[in-house]
């Protein structure tokens, strides 16, 4: 049996938790989360995933806002757990060195893909975006630098044509809820060998592939840029889908299209594309949202928006 302190706070982490209570190995001595947020429309605060789970577990939790502000307390709760290790995937706040050197055997860091390859918060949206063919999750040892740590083990995964953010990490948490417990009782064992990350071969989640800004993806940056190819656009839809759902305005999407809007003062209004495919390399949009309104088949709003067509549009369906 395994004793571990674990990191984490999405949905996609509940996957997780749910292997290791399935699998018997691995003993959860204390769970740190990101506290109560606002979530929708009415902002109602909730717990994270996470904390639900724990709470329905009985599982001990912590949720620290600032590390900074609690490092002390957060220091004396784990210490009180006499755990070795722990474990990262999905958390959302920087730990900080003297979190990392609480823990003898180091904390573990799973992340969602094959580094040095997408360094940061985002590699399965940059992924998509890239139109890679392959992806997969590591293994690391956390260290100061983000995404920097020593190479534990890689699993490789084959992408979909099909994928979107939300199913792609859905699929990666099921094959790291799968090789997990296997990989932390071998790691402490010392039958693992570490690799050092190669940092001439390394890329960071941003537009540049370098560390010029933040890794975090942001509504700005699911803007769709119309003048790119059909199958650039058609794979940024999937990449922001489900948040923060690729955009444009009725003006852009009025030029793109070739049709005429029936109401010029509404040009400035965004439009979010929900879903769309590619048909004989033609983007077929399928859903569309103009903001404020429900997501409504994208006939439906050719019809609505734009004047009388015969036939559907560049990027439209019937």
């Amino acid at each position: 049996m395994i004793d571990l302190v674990y990191f984490g706070t999405s949905d996609h982490s509940v996957i997780l938790l749910n292997s290791f209570k399935k699998s018997g190995e691995i003993n959860l001595k204390l769970v740190v989360t990101k506290p109560d947020k606002p979530v929708g429309r009415k902002q109602e605060i909730l717990p994270s995933p996470v904390k639900k789970w724990c709470m329905e577990q009985n599982i001990s939790f912590i949720t620290p806002s600032s590390f900074k502000k609690e490092l002390e307390t957060v220091k004396s709760e784990i210490r009180e757990t006499k755990t070795e290790i722990a474990l990262v995937a999905d958390y959302g706040m920087i730990i900080p060195k003297e979190i990392i050197d609480l823990f003898p055997k180091g904390i573990i860091n799973i992340h969602f893909s094959l580094l040095p390859k997408y360094r940061g918060a985002s590699p399965v949206t940059y992924t998509i975006l890239n139109g890679d063919k392959k992806t997969g999750i590591t293994y690391q040892v956390m260290s100061v630098g983000m995404d920097k740590g020593n190479i534990i083990k890689q699993f490789e995964y084959e992408i979909t044509e099909d994928e979107t953010d939300e199913s792609l990490y859905r699929k990666l948490f099921l094959l790291a809820a799968k090789e997990t417990p296997e990989v932390l009782k071998d790691y402490l064992l010392g039958k693992l060998k570490l690799v050092k990350q190669n940092e001439s071969e390394a890329t960071y989640t941003t537009p540049s592939g370098k560390f010029d800004r933040t890794t975090f993806v942001f509504k700005d940056d699911a803007k769709l840029d119309l003048t790119r190819s059909d199958e650039e656009i058609e794979r940024a839809i999937r990449a922001f889908y489900p948040w923060p759902v690729a955009w444009t305005t009725l003006k852009e999407l009025s030029s793109y299209l070739k049709l005429e809007l029936r109401d010029p003062k509404q040009e400035d209004l965004k439009v979010k594309i929900h879903k769309a495919t590619l048909t004989n390399e033609k983007l077929e949009i399928k859903e569309a949202q103009v903001e404020g309104g429900r997501t409504i088949r994208f006939a439906d709003f050719l019809h609505g928006y734009f004047n009388k067509i015969a036939s559907p549009p560049a990027g439209g369906s019937q």
